[in-house]
C-alpha cells in the first residue's frame, strides 16, 4: 500500500508511520557487532595465552638453569637443562657469573596475530 507521502511498504496508522521489518535489521546488526566483538576478544586471548606460555616457560627454565649453576651437587650445563625444561622454543641462554638469563618464544595460533612470535624473558640466580 502506498501512503500519501509516497512511502511504499509502510502503513500509516493513527498518524504514525509503521516500519515493518526494522527489528530484523536491528537484530542482524546486533549479531554482527557481537560476532566481531567475540572475534576481537578471541584474538586478544590467543595472543595473551601465547605470551603467558612463553613467559612461564622462561621463568621455569631460568630457575632450573640457576639451580644447576649454583648448586655444587648439580651436574650438567645450565643452558642444556633449561632447554630440556622449557616446553616452547628457547631462543637465548646467557650465563653471567651466577645469573642465568633465558629467552623463549611461543607462536600465536589464532586470529589476526596468528603466526606471530611472543617472547618471554626471565633471569634467575642468587640474590
Amino acid at each position: 500500500m502506498s501512503t500519501p507521502g509516497g512511502l511504499a511498504g509502510e502503513e500509516v496508522r493513527q498518524g504514525r508511520v509503521e516500519e515493518r521489518g526494522s527489528g530484523t535489521a536491528l537484530a542482524l546488526a546486533l549479531i554482527i557487532i557481537l560476532a566481531a566483538a567475540g572475534y576481537v576478544l578471541a584474538t586478544l586471548t590467543a595472543g595473551f595465552a601465547a605470551l603467558q606460555r612463553a613467559e612461564s616457560a622462561a621463568d621455569l627454565a631460568a630457575l632450573a638453569a640457576a639451580q644447576v649453576l649454583n648448586d655444587p651437587l648439580a651436574e650438567g650445563d645450565p643452558c642444556q637443562v633449561a632447554r630440556e625444561i622449557a616446553q616452547v622454543p628457547m631462543t637465548g641462554c646467557e650465563v653471567t657469573g651466577a645469573m642465568v638469563t633465558i629467552e623463549t618464544t611461543d607462536t600465536v595460533v589464532f586470529g589476526a596475530f596468528a603466526g606471530r612470535e611472543m617472547v618471554g624473558r626471565a633471569r634467575a640466580g642468587p640474590r
